[in-house]
């Protein structure tokens, strides 16, 4: 019961994170969705997923028929260094530097800056990488802003910022109800620091 109640939360989730056709696209290029990266939503899923299952090969191939598309634009750079990520941390730097100069605004490209600053210890640099990538996402990318928000907090509790981590948790729930790493964050962490 516990797995598929955990499922149901991920499948809602999954499913608003497909924009509306004529919602500012996520990759924050200025057109709607619909004129962007709808025609390569399936592809980008299908690499995320077999990249994730270490089916890499499969995940380029998938980003190679997603660029024929729609040439090499940020999005697609974007996530074939995420492919990259995964396999080759040198393909990965430079794939996320060019997804920067096609488009600096890239919000999805800041959010893993985010993520390697942090790993790295550089916390105040990860800050601002999430704060940007905050910025640039759509208003209406629930699923994005809840994921920023939520590493947002994790870096701000790791720097003893606990006022600010808390905030940061509240933002990611009301971007996702659902979410339960931010509501148990908030009940392990919340409680003890109001």
């Amino acid at each position: 019961e516990q797995l598929r109640h955990n499922q149901r939360d991920i499948d809602e989730a999954a499913l608003k994170s497909i924009p509306q056709p004529y919602n500012p696209c996520h990759c924050a290029s200025q057109k709607k969705f619909k004129f962007c990266c709808r025609p390569i939503f399936n592809y980008i899923v299908e690499a995320m997923c077999a990249a994730e299952d270490g089916l890499h090969e499969e995940a380029l191939d998938w980003m190679a028929k997603a660029e024929k598309i729609v040439g090499k634009t940020a999005e697609v750079l974007c996530r074939k260094a995420i492919v990259y990520s995964f396999i080759d941390k040198q393909q990965y730097a430079k794939y996320l530097q060019e997804c920067l100069e096609v488009n600096p605004k890239h919000p999805r490209a800041h959010y893993l800056q985010g993520i390697d600053l942090y790993k790295k210890g550089d916390y105040e640099l990860a800050i601002a990488a999430y704060l940007r990538a905050i910025q640039y996402y759509c208003s209406t990318d629930h699923y994005h802003l809840n994921e920023a928000y939520n590493n947002l907090g994790q870096v701000y509790h790791q720097m003893g910022e606990h006022t600010k981590a808390i905030k940061a948790w509240k933002t990611a729930l009301e971007h996702s109800p659902t979410d339960r790493m931010a509501r148990e964050n908030l009940q392990k962490f919340g409680a003890s620091h109001k």
